[in-house]
């Protein structure tokens, strides 16, 4: 088949989400014709004349600025085998649903547990929910990665990047925060080298981001997701009105008043990709107790740290035993980076077989509609409006635009001052001309 992957493809990103678009072309059996877009689809590009169409998860179809109204009703229309691949599936649950039947997509690959989708996912009426991992190991990586720096020899003790989520993810992503700020409160006590941030614009991806953790003994981890789903997006609404009405946020403070009530039956835990990136790179991890899909074992693969830190006085002395740490790395490595299993390569193998098999199986689309119009020769079609592409808050968000973030936010100020107080400074101004003229 000739398949469609529409995705958002940039280096400015995690290294995972560039792994896992570009595995499609790297492993798929069918022909995969990337298009990163960011709203719509060229005019020239009919999309009829592909059998397939995928929705990579970089793209949300809960925002219109990835994927515009007139890009969905393209999608409702077109006649091929469609299929949306779906994170940060805590929000909008509903309306997720309502666009998937619009559209009629055939398949929707999440990253919500087994055990979980028919509930969450109650509304989707003819899709097939298939439950994959949130990233894989890819094969690359494990080459170019191959000799890494021996644990005695880095030069930073615990590493840690994350950013501050919005309460309405309740315990499960506050925990992010929660664990670098510990970290932090008692990094002179310990007397450890620590790089940890929990701050947007000192967040680091790909090359940076493993030369740093390849750097680093070991890393700090909690498990993906959220604890709660928000169906109507009520959660977000009342977030956002929290942060206009207080001038100091607190979770737990915002817990007590809006989320005690809400049940947590149904939250969404996962490995993050980032466990399988230390794994590789042999940096030993440090996580809160979870159950990571059912893939690392505390003790085996990862050192366990309470939720409540009882035990970090403990975790302090396992972070200064080589002997221990490098029995951990070599395991995890061997159990997990080596394991086929959670390859990119065995992922897509997978993704082909699903697509073939529940395709057949459920008679969804008659395949290779399309292949006889198909006239593009480049895989990579170039189609990127990089100005236009990200919000300008992204480009605000980098550490080298920090002072022009702060100019711009001096001089809506100072513009603003202006106009509010014309008259006195009209005034000011002709005093001080005034006097100048007296003098003369």
């Amino acid at each position: 088949m000739n398949i469609l992957l529409l995705c958002d493809y940039h280096k400015n990103v995690a290294q995972n989400m560039i792994d896992h678009i570009e595995s499609f072309s790297l492993y798929s059996k069918h022909k995969i014709f990337r298009l990163s877009i960011f709203g719509n689809i060229p005019k020239k590009l009919n999309i009829h004349d592909f059998d397939g169409v995928i929705i990579h998860y970089s793209l949300s179809i809960l925002d219109q600025q990835y994927v515009s109204l007139q890009l969905i009703q393209i999608l409702r229309e077109y006649r091929g085998l469609k299929i949306i691949f779906a994170q940060d599936e805590y929000k909008f649950v509903n309306k997720f649903c309502d666009l998937v039947n619009f559209m009629q997509m055939d398949f929707v690959f999440t990253c919500i547990p087994k055990q979980k989708t028919k509930k969450i996912y109650s509304k989707i009426e003819k899709a097939k929910v298939i439950t994959v991992l949130t990233g894989y190991i890819s094969e690359k990586m494990i080459l170019d990665y191959k000799n890494v720096p021996d644990l005695s020899q880095r030069n930073i003790d615990v590493f840690y990047r994350t950013r501050e989520l919005p309460y309405y993810l309740g315990d499960l992503g506050y925990e992010k925060t929660k664990i670098a700020e510990y970290f932090l409160k008692k990094s002179k006590v310990t007397k450890l080298k620590m790089d940890i941030s929990n701050k947007e614009n000192l967040r680091i991806y790909g090359k940076k981001y493993f030369k740093r953790l390849m750097n680093s003994r070991v890393t700090l981890g909690t498990e993906s997701g959220s604890s709660l789903i928000d169906y109507e997006g009520e959660l977000i609404s009342t977030f956002e009105a929290y942060k206009l009405t207080e001038k100091q946020l607190n979770y737990f403070h915002y817990k007590e008043n809006f989320l005690k009530d809400i049940p947590v039956n149904n939250k969404i835990n996962v490995i993050s990709p980032r466990c399988f990136e230390s794994i590789v790179l042999k940096t030993v991890m440090i996580l809160f107790e979870g159950t990571y899909s059912g893939i690392l074992k505390p003790g085996l693969h990862y050192i366990e740290l309470k939720k409540d830190f009882s035990n970090f006085n403990e975790i302090l002395e396992k972070i200064k035993d080589d002997n221990l740490l490098n029995k951990i790395s070599e395991t995890a490595y061997n159990q997990i980076a080596k394991n086929k299993k959670y390859s990119l390569k065995n992922f897509i193998n997978e993704f082909d077989c699903n697509i073939e098999v529940n395709n057949k199986d459920q008679k969804l689309k008659v395949l290779n509609f399309g292949s006889k119009n198909l006239n593009i020769k480049n895989t990579d079609i170039n189609y990127i409006y990089k100005f236009q592409r990200r919000k300008l808050s992204f480009f605000l968000n980098k550490p080298y635009f920090i002072y022009i973030k702060y100019f711009y936010l001096f001089l809506k100020s100072f513009l603003r001052f202006v106009s509010l107080n014309t008259n006195i400074l009209s005034s000011f101004l002709v005093n001080i001309l005034f006097k100048i003229t007296s003098y003369d």
